[in-house]
């Protein structure tokens, strides 16, 4: 069986001495750093149980995330809900291991990438987590690339004026032969 300060030992040892990405333990046993892009990232230990399961994670206050992208969208709004659970939806479909989370009441949105690295019960390998960690951190990335495109659309969808679609009012259209047929 794996402690955790065992599994935090091997994370180290990856993440710092493999990678060079200057992470610290967390009292915890989750091993923390920061991202060139300046995004704090989590690698949840899970010793002693599943020593073999491998999580990235991220977080973000959703209000900060919308505030820096200029985005009409607002999480105090419950009607902006909907489109945020979708953009989320959406990146966490076409992403590849990554999952995307939101919840615009608690202002949280998550992203997670998560593996089995080892076989049960095992610990990965240094020179393993090395390996795949910076793909990992890039899926994450590319996940977060993700969400913000996915916001901007959102913010112009709500922003444009309600149309029911009906063509009750033909004058916005061009002067036309067909506008004359409706």
């Amino acid at each position: 069986m794996t402690d955790k300060k065992t599994l935090a030992q091997r994370y180290l040892a990856a993440v710092n001495d493999e990678l060079g990405w200057g992470a610290v333990e967390e009292p915890n046993g989750d091993v923390r750093f920061v991202s060139s892009m300046g995004a704090t990232f989590w690698i949840t230990n899970t010793a002693p149980n599943d020593p073999e399961y491998l999580q990235l994670v991220t977080g973000f206050a959703l209000s900060s995330l919308l505030t820096n992208i200029a985005s009409p969208l607002d999480v105090t709004r419950p009607e902006h809900w909907l489109p945020l659970l979708v953009a989320a939806d959406r990146v966490a479909r076409g992403r590849k291991g990554a999952k995307v989370s939101v919840n615009p009441a608690r202002n949280q949105l998550g992203i997670a990438v998560e593996v089995v690295a080892a076989g049960k019960s095992r610990m990965p390998s240094v020179d393993h987590l090395a390996a795949i960690l910076p793909r990992m951190l890039s899926m994450a990335i590319h996940a977060i690339a993700g969400f913000h495109d996915e916001l901007v659309v959102a913010g112009l969808e709500i922003s444009l004026p309600d149309v029911d679609g009906s063509l009750d009012d033909v004058s916005v259209l061009p002067d036309t032969p067909e506008r004359d047929a409706l």
